[in-house]
């Protein structure tokens, strides 16, 4: 355990409390869940239960941030080489925090953050800020906190998000675009995840070269765990599943985390019925934006400007996603 308190100078300024850092057990599994599940700025991917699917893909390093007992903030997190990083496994990441955190304290939080690096011999902090729209209340202390000890902005990725109660109109080609899909008998409802995966492994492998991020098992466990935070649903044809997405709830923001048509499904603009349906969905059961996702590729460099443009077809803008790194002195 890493205390961090009165008698520490660290990057030149002292704390007036003492923070407590400490690398995360399974016996806190509890501990931190419940935490999680009062925060400020949570995702149901920061659960042990989510992080824990793919745990021997990560040497997991996260760590618990203390004040006489009292958990200030949590930071999923894995250790690579000399590298402390904010999770690997997860699309973000950050200093997860309760709503009485405070600017003060989450200078303090990376202070402590920072120190427990450097005494485990670690020379780099790579640090992937959450999207402000993720969080319930105003979160990002934790910028103004990097900031302060230089962290540089290495990536930024686009993401494209609608917000829901101020929907700019489609353009005119999404909006023909679902009335050919109604005209051609275009049905949208819950589909099993056997019946959309094929369809996701068939369009990335052969317009992309690559699979899904998750395997069938994984995202089949992962809904069991998690059946309220992962939706599928899908566009029939005839009763035939030509399109669909799956999406990852949590808090304030519905997430595409899958969008896929078929040859058939592209060819009625099934997608696009799915994808209105979804919006109009999320947008009466109270949520505040839909997001799409990122654009960019090769880390950030390159912007997918067809796949972009589709998004923003829907009235989406961007948000972007920043990974910061921090050099830890010697």
């Amino acid at each position: 355990m890493t205390t961090f308190g009165t008698t520490t100078n660290f990057y030149g300024s002292k704390t007036r409390t003492v923070i407590q850092a400490e690398v995360y057990n399974n016996k806190q599994e509890t501990e931190w869940n419940q935490f999680l599940g009062q925060a400020k700025n949570g995702h149901f991917m920061f659960s042990r239960q989510y992080m824990e699917y793919h745990s021997d893909r990560f040497n997991d390093h996260s760590l618990i941030l203390r004040e006489k007992n009292r958990i200030l903030a949590l930071l999923p997190a894995n250790r690579s080489a000399n590298k402390l990083i904010s999770h690997q496994g997860l699309t973000f990441g950050g200093l997860v925090c309760g709503k009485k955190m405070t600017q003060s304290n989450m200078l303090e939080c990376l202070k402590c953050v920072l120190l427990h690096a450097q005494e485990q011999g670690v020379t780099q902090f790579d640090y992937k800020a959450l999207p402000y729209i993720y969080s319930s209340l105003p979160a990002q202390e934790d910028l103004y906190a990097i900031a302060r000890v230089g962290a540089k902005l290495f990536r930024r990725d686009v993401s494209s998000a609608i917000r829901l109660s101020d929907r700019i109109k489609y353009r005119s080609l999404k909006s023909r675009g679902i009335k050919k899909a109604i005209s051609a008998g275009v049905v949208v409802k819950e589909m099993p995840l056997d019946e959309f995966w094929p369809i996701l492994t068939l369009v990335l492998e052969s317009q992309h070269e690559t699979k899904p991020v998750h395997t069938l098992e994984e995202i089949r466990l992962l809904q069991e765990r998690f059946p309220k935070n992962i939706e599928c649903r899908g566009a029939y044809l005839d009763g035939q599943p030509v399109a669909g997405t799956l999406l990852f709830v949590s808090g304030p923001v519905a997430h595409t985390q899958y969008l896929a048509s078929s040859d058939l499904g592209r060819e009625s603009s099934a997608l696009d019925l799915a994808i209105d349906q979804s919006i109009e969905e999320f947008t009466n059961r109270g949520f505040e934006y839909f997001n799409f996702g990122i654009s960019t590729e090769d880390q950030g460099r390159v912007l997918n400007e067809g796949l972009v443009f589709h998004k923003e077809g829907f009235g989406a803008r961007s948000v972007c996603h920043d990974h910061y790194s921090i050099e830890l002195p010697g």
